[in-house]
């Protein structure tokens, strides 16, 4: 049998990987989930079509799409249980925050909308504990009021992938040559209908004497077929109007789409 061609990287030692402090990750969030007009203007074509007003963004990070909503005219109000996250360009924010947890939704007064992006709904991974939330966004919604959701879903790779790990990677830059790479390892168990992210930054100079940095942090997002999301939302109190597959609202399409976007309003009666 003939050995394979050597790389050279045989003997390099593992890498190793610090815990990723959560005022780095902010910055790393912001950078690498730009602005892009599609998805916001999903999300205003939507409420404008509901004659929606005044919304609650839950899990809002570090504002990025409150921000631009506000500035399409909306009257928005952020949530986040994350200080780090609220603070990130705190001088430049215009839209008002709250530190506060999506289960425990302290409001006296309610919104036309509550939008929940970027997968926040399926990191509270149990069904009991994402109805425990729709319950609490329903009390805060006025009648009728309208509900946007964009979860996470397996498609058919991750499906067929028979718990095998799944690898992506980006390159980016940063600033004055600073390299960041972004790691993602997604390991899917459909028993217990979770995936596990494995997330892996290394920050890269180009100076070779100044050293490597290399961080880490892992969580899970439930990850529930298309259809226990419409179940569990329905019996939640809320009357599905629309699902999609994409910011461009095109057709949902089971086993192939990994996003659902799915549009609720609160049902008169629970």
């Amino acid at each position: 049998m003939n050995k394979p061609e050597p790389t050279g990287y045989e003997n390099e030692p593992d890498e190793l990987f610090l815990p990723l402090p959560e005022d780095l990750y902010c910055s790393f969030f912001h950078h690498q989930t730009p602005d892009t007009s599609e998805e916001c203007s999903y999300y205003k074509d939507i409420l404008t079509s509901h004659s929606c007003q005044n919304i609650l963004e839950l899990g809002c990070g570090t504002g990025r799409i409150s921000e631009y909503l506000f500035n399409a005219g909306f009257n928005m109000f952020g949530l986040d249980n994350s200080r780090e996250m609220l603070s990130f360009s705190k001088h430049s924010r215009q839209v008002p925050t709250v530190e506060m947890d999506m289960l425990r939704l302290g409001f006296s007064r309610s919104f036309d909308a509550t939008i929940l992006p970027c997968n926040t709904l399926n990191l509270l991974q149990t069904e009991q504990r994402i109805k425990h939330c729709l319950a609490e966004i329903r009390q805060v919604l006025r009648s009728s009021g309208l509900l946007i959701l964009h979860l996470f879903v397996p498609d058919r790779a991750m499906i067929n992938n028979g718990g095998k790990k799944l690898f992506q990677f980006n390159l980016s830059d940063l600033a004055d040559g600073v390299k960041l790479i972004r790691e993602t390892i997604r390991t899917y168990d459909p028993g217990a209908s979770l995936v596990t992210l494995e997330e892996r930054y290394k920050i890269r100079r180009l100076s070779n004497n100044q050293k490597k940095e290399n961080y880490a942090q892992t969580f899970q997002l439930a990850a529930f077929p298309a259809q226990t999301w419409l179940d569990i939302v329905s019996k939640s109190g809320f009357s599905i109007l629309s699902t999609h597959g994409h910011f461009n609202q095109s057709t949902f399409l089971e086993n192939q789409d990994s996003s659902l976007l799915l549009v609720a309003k609160r049902a008169r009666s629970a």
